[in-house]
């Protein structure tokens, strides 16, 4: 028993190593705050923790016989790991392809866009907007232009009824440069957001403080992150730089 606990014991330790480096890439890189929470990088990170450090250290806890030969051992280590290695590859898979790629100015609103949200022929029609494709290193910002009149604003409309917000439609996107003039005159004095909610002064005091931004130059907008509702706050000067709040400014 004592040997079937060690080989479980090395298995799980090299199991955390690995799983370590996963959070490290999703938790800074896909999934940057607030989105590993919202945007669903917590939740596919717990299913790849239990199926790669759990049961993999469990699968050899049950097959590791001392009595067997080197060969055998070898072999059922080896089938335990690439079943583990198959299924890390199967969630980091679907944890890069539900990432959050945009932060997009839906005229009137902020709006979180994922990976697996535009249509692939859509994105062919982006290549101005979006010439690197869609962003590996985190969400970009990213602006919209509204759908022409005639049947393209019908398809837009069907589109968004359909489930697909205008900001996933990708032929709509088009460079944040192009779209500040819109989201300065949307965004509103934080001095207004205090005043709407004022049992969460506090939070928005040190938000403030903590990205250095004065009342006088500090501005806000909704933003939509799937199902929650949060705010994001500027500089005015310095729109392409959003610092997030959690509360819900609609």
């Amino acid at each position: 028993m004592r040997e079937k606990l060690k080989a479980a014991g090395i298995h799980l330790l090299a199991g955390l190593v690995l799983i370590s480096l996963v959070f490290c890439l999703i938790y800074f890189v896909w999934y940057p705050a607030p989105f590993y929470q919202l945007s669903g990088g917590k939740d596919l990170l717990e299913l790849i923790f239990i199926v790669d450090v759990v049961l993999g250290p469990l699968l050899t806890l049950v097959v590791y016989n001392q009595k067997k030969s080197l060969r055998e051992r070898t072999l059922d280590i080896g089938l335990i790991v690439c079943l583990q290695l198959a299924a890390l590859g199967y969630g980091l898979y679907t944890v890069h392809l539900a990432r959050p790629v945009f932060v997009v100015f839906e005229f009137s609103r902020f709006r979180v866009v994922h990976a697996n949200e535009p249509e692939p022929d859509q994105l062919v029609k982006a290549s101005a907007a979006i010439p690197n494709g869609l962003p590996q290193w985190g969400p970009q910002m990213l602006g919209l232009r509204k759908p022409g009149g005639g049947d393209a604003q019908y398809n837009s409309t069907m589109l968004a009824l359909g489930g697909l917000p205008e900001a996933a439609q990708a032929d709509l996107w088009q460079a944040y440069e192009q779209v500040k003039p819109e989201v300065l005159a949307t965004a509103k004095p934080v001095q207004l957001l205090r005043a709407r909610f004022p049992a969460r002064a506090a939070e928005i005091e040190q938000l403030l403080r903590q990205h250095q931004l004065t009342e006088a130059s500090a501005v806000y907008v909704p933003i939509i992150i799937k199902d929650s509702f949060w705010t994001l706050v500027f500089d005015k000067s310095k729109l392409d730089k959003p610092y997030y709040l959690d509360l819900d400014s609609f």
